[in-house]
């Protein structure tokens, strides 16, 4: 009866393996158990089959692949962090499932603030995101660790250290100091061509502490104009066009800007006050000749006069003395500070004295007072003054000037002969007297200028001493002497000579008799490309002119010429500095040529005006203003599902139209959010590369997104890839074995079991025909399609047993075909006789633990 043996029956276990003996890579095995009783000599038997389950240890750790890994992020970029992780475990069911996590490397960060990872694919691969914006100079890098740890008990892991370091942009502008001690304020000396050391300094946050900030530097504005002051646009030094004059201006305030990123990025601003020190640099003036008159002899000790000058320098440290080899010292001594005091030596006993003091700077006669007040003497000057002193009753008759004092003018250079200016002189009781003499009574101007002695007409004498970049003024003393005849009550007629003095002061007219300059011999500067205009300009160049004849802020630069022409206008001068106002793309223009032209100007219409022109060539220099781009891009792209890992599917290089471009690629699925792939990479030469082995009856189709990464911007291109079936998967029957019964009376050609076998690929390679290849009694045939199995003749039963069996192959269409065979065991019967074989009862199936070999249990007592 089913399910209990009548007699005595003995199993034994079949299996298509050598030995029993199952390790890991032996995960589920098939069996058959044959059952076989000796009842009346005659043996009946019955074949099931049993499965045997190999129970996995959790004996393997994961490994994470490439490891450990150094990462780079952008700081504030929207461009996320996409990391793709892969790791393996050589355990199998749920004791290999990964599940990833993260864990900081530092004490005390929660990292998991900044960085997320996500698994997919099962555990098979998880990706490392940023979650929110990183700023490098609040961090400039993340150490953390990626654990894999897989689902077994106790759980194993592994970790793979990962360092981000964050890349830098431009978000801080650069913080501009100066290396006066008091930062902003500097002290100068008027009439220095050279200036002390004056430099703005910048420190960038966005740079590291050992490199150099890339600031350009430019004087934005300057309270005392444009043209004075000069700042290297590199160095941060500041330095004068031409010498300051304290007369004309006592301080100067100059707003310098700093602009990082190579003069493209952000702006900061610093104030430098500049206080322009006096110095002696203008000689003192006589104003007009001394005359002193006295009644009675002064005697020793008396004072005679106090000298003065007018110095336009604020310290007026002056100090008098005699001519070296003047006789009048032994009549006349100074005195006082600054020897201001003409003092009797002697009593005096000459009825007149005429003779020349003369004023000098004194460097010793700066007070302390004098030097807080940065009073500082910087040379000697010397002039001359005419002392005329009498004695006597009456004061003696003199001739009388018209004026006491003269101004003219005259236009430097002017030629010899030159009328300048007319003195007369005449007695003052309109007595008669002999004619007039007039002669220069100063020496030292006497080459620059003359007189006619008979008329008082002063000429030009020398017209290359009249140079106003030399001298400004020229002064000069005019003596006029006659004879005249008076009567005396005593002696009667008796001749008087009469004298008489005047100053003359001549200034000289600037002229516009030098030509324009420039001072720096550079002919090529360079720019940045960028987007520039009359808003936001951008200093090119602070361009150096000279002119002897006047200022240089006074000077007009102008852009005569440029090649390639545009309009409107990219270039433009503002004052001195030319700038940038329009789009420069390197791209389409790498560099201009200009024809620059410094004008001076002429204070009078007929003046003429001088130009002198430069050529300049401006280079543009690249900046990462354009994205990399795919060029012949496919929209699809097809692979054979058995290309081998490390195949290249395709070549996309991304082309950069900026200069030294450094491309990455990266690669994701282009229609999951959040999801990546890992089953391809792209390297740096653009190459996308299989990275994991493929499975058409998995997955047939990826789309995908391929990325180009310039450091600053993103492009991106979709790709189809359709995987190719192949040829891989043999055809795969239902069951293990099949029986069947079947009458041997049953007609030829009457159906009585069917096979059936699937096969997982596509098309001609899914197609399954069958045959049968053994046939013990060579009575069976099988329909090729539908794998239903018939008699081919006439059944006899061979033996007590009945039992025959035939192996039927499955065949798909490949090309080599792929095939699997099973066996169909038939049992013959006769309905005449009872079916009295034994029954097996369901077997339940048998686990055993991996690495351990299968015992061979004791027979039943």
């Amino acid at each position: 009866m089913p399910g209990k043996l009548q007699t005595q029956v003995s199993f034994s276990i079949w299996t298509r393996f050598s030995r029993i003996l199952f390790t890991w890579f032996l995960f589920q095995s098939s069996c058959l158990v044959f059952a076989r009783d000796s009842r009346n000599n005659i043996q009946h038997q019955t074949v099931a089959p049993m499965k045997i389950f190999v129970d996995n240890q959790n004996d393997f750790p994961p490994v994470i692949l490439d490891c450990p890994r150094d990462l780079e992020v952008v700081e504030e970029q929207d461009q996320p962090l996409m990391e793709v992780f892969r790791a393996t475990d050589d355990d199998k069911s749920v004791n290999g499932v990964i599940e990833f996590s993260l864990k900081s490397a530092e004490e005390g960060e929660d990292i998991k603030e900044k960085f997320k990872i996500t698994n997919h694919d099962k555990g098979a691969a998880a990706t490392l995101t940023l979650m929110s914006p990183v700023d490098r100079e609040e961090k400039s890098r993340y150490r953390f660790y990626v654990i894999a740890e897989d689902h077994g008990e106790p759980p194993k892991n592994s970790s793979c250290l990962i360092t981000v370091y964050v890349g830098d942009i431009n978000d801080n502008a650069p913080l501009l100091t100066s290396s006066s001690p008091d930062n902003v304020f500097v002290q100068i000396e008027e009439m220095m061509s050279m200036m002390a050391e004056i430099k703005v300094n910048a420190v960038d946050p966005d740079k590291d502490s050992q490199d150099e900030a890339d600031v350009r530097f430019a004087i934005a504005s300057c309270s005392c104009g444009q043209g004075i002051f000069k700042i290297d646009e590199v160095s941060g030094e500041i330095s004068l066009y031409q010498p300051l004059d304290y007369e004309k201006m006592k301080e100067c305030v100059l707003n310098v800007s700093g602009t990082d990123d190579g003069g493209r990025g952000l702006t900061s601003y610093i104030e430098v006050k500049v206080i322009v020190m006096d110095r002696n640099d203008n000689a003192p003036v006589f104003t007009q000749v001394i005359q002193k008159h006295f009644t009675t002899a002064p005697s020793a000790g008396d004072l005679i006069a106090t000298l003065a000058v007018l110095d336009p320098d604020e310290q007026g440290t002056n100090e008098f003395s005699f001519e070296d080899d003047s006789a009048v010292q032994e009549d006349f001594n100074l005195e006082g500070e600054f020897k201001q005091k003409l003092m009797a030596k002697r009593t005096l006993t000459e009825s007149s004295y005429l003779f020349l003091v003369k004023a000098t700077n004194n460097p010793q006669g700066l007070t302390a007072t004098d030097v807080s007040s940065c009073v500082i003497v910087w040379g000697n000057y010397l002039t001359r003054g005419l002392v005329d002193i009498t004695i006597g009753v009456a004061e003696p008759e003199r001739l009388v000037f018209s004026e006491p004092s003269y101004s003219a003018s005259i236009e430097e250079s002017s030629p010899a002969d030159t009328f300048i200016v007319q003195v007369v002189a005449e007695r003052a009781d309109d007595a008669p007297a002999s004619p007039v003499v007039y002669a220069l009574f100063s020496p030292t101007v006497e080459a620059a200028l003359k007189i006619d002695s008979s008329s008082g007409k002063i000429y030009v004498n020398n017209s290359e001493l009249l140079d106003y970049e030399e001298v400004e003024q020229i002064t000069v003393h005019v003596q006029a002497s006659a004879v005249a005849v008076n009567e005396s009550t005593t002696t009667g007629e008796e001749e008087v000579n009469l004298v008489g003095f005047a100053t003359v002061v001549v200034d000289l007219v600037n002229l516009n008799d030098n030509e324009p300059y420039f001072t720096s011999d550079y002919n090529q500067i360079s720019i940045h490309e960028g987007s520039y205009s009359q808003q936001n300009p951008v200093v090119v160049q602070d361009i150096q002119v000279e002119d002897a004849d006047q200022r240089s802020d006074s000077l007009a630069l102008s852009i005569v010429s440029m090649e390639p022409a545009s309009d409107p206008p990219v270039f433009q001068f503002r004052h001195h500095l030319l700038t940038a106002v329009g789009e420069l793309d390197r791209e389409k223009v790498p560099a201009y040529v200009l024809t620059v032209r410094v004008t001076d100007s002429a204070a009078e219409k007929s003046q003429n005006i001088h130009s002198t022109d430069k050529e300049l060539t401006i280079t543009v220099l690249d900046v990462n203003d354009n994205p990399a781009t795919f060029d012949n891009f496919p929209s699809t792209k097809s692979v054979l599902e058995d290309e081998k890992v490390g195949y290249v599917i395709g070549t996309y290089p991304a082309k950069d139209a900026d200069v030294d471009a450094t491309i990455t690629y990266g690669v994701t699925y282009a229609r999951k959010d959040g999801e990546t792939t890992s089953a391809f990479i792209m390297d740096n030469d653009g190459n996308l590369i299989l990275n994991n082995e493929l499975d058409y009856e998995q997955r047939s189709q990826y789309v995908l997104k391929l990325k180009a990464f310039d450091g600053l911007f993103t492009n991106e291109r979709e790709l189809t890839v359709n995987v190719l079936d192949i040829n891989d998967n043999s055809p795969k029957f239902e069951q293990d074995m099949y029986e069947a019964k079947i009458d041997s009376g049953i007609p030829v050609g009457t159906r009585f079991v069917q096979v059936h076998a699937s096969d997982k690929d596509s098309g001609l390679f899914g197609k399954v025909t069958y045959s049968i290849i053994a046939d013990e009694s060579n009575a069976f045939k099988i329909n090729s399609t539908s794998g239903e199995i018939y008699p081919s003749s006439s059944l006899q039963k061979t033996n007590e047993n009945s039992m025959t069996f035939v192996t039927v192959k499955a065949k798909d269409g490949g090309d080599p075909a792929l095939e699997a065979t099973v066996r169909v065991n038939i049992k013959i019967i006769d309905n005449r006789q009872a079916d009295e074989s034994p029954i097996i009862l369901p077997i339940d199936p048998v686990f055993v633990d991996e690495d351990k070999a299968l015992s061979t249990p004791k027979s039943p007592e």
